[in-house]
């Protein structure tokens, strides 16, 4: 089974990738947004090609009306923890 990482949350990186999230556009489909009462949520962080990147979804975008995911570059690799399996 593959680690498990994370983030440590109440640092600067987890400020940085959250305010990257919330300032990310998507285009509304009509007619329009939705409540779904669904919120973005912190996947956990990968290494993908040799880079870290901390994954998000909202599994219901009100302005879209689906899943939306936002891959953020990690630049400080220190902030990583590996979480116990």
């Amino acid at each position: 089974m593959p680690a498990i990482h994370s983030m440590m949350r109440d640092t600067p990186e987890w400020e940085r990738a959250w305010s990257i999230v919330f300032n990310t556009k998507f285009r509304t489909k009509p007619p329009g947004p939705v409540d779904s009462h669904e919120h973005w949520e912190y996947m956990g962080t990968v290494k993908i090609d040799g880079h870290w990147i901390h994954q998000f979804r909202h599994r219901y975008h009100p302005a879209t009306g689906q899943c939306e995911r936002i891959n953020v570059p990690c630049p400080d690799p220190t902030t990583i923890i590996q979480l116990e399996t």
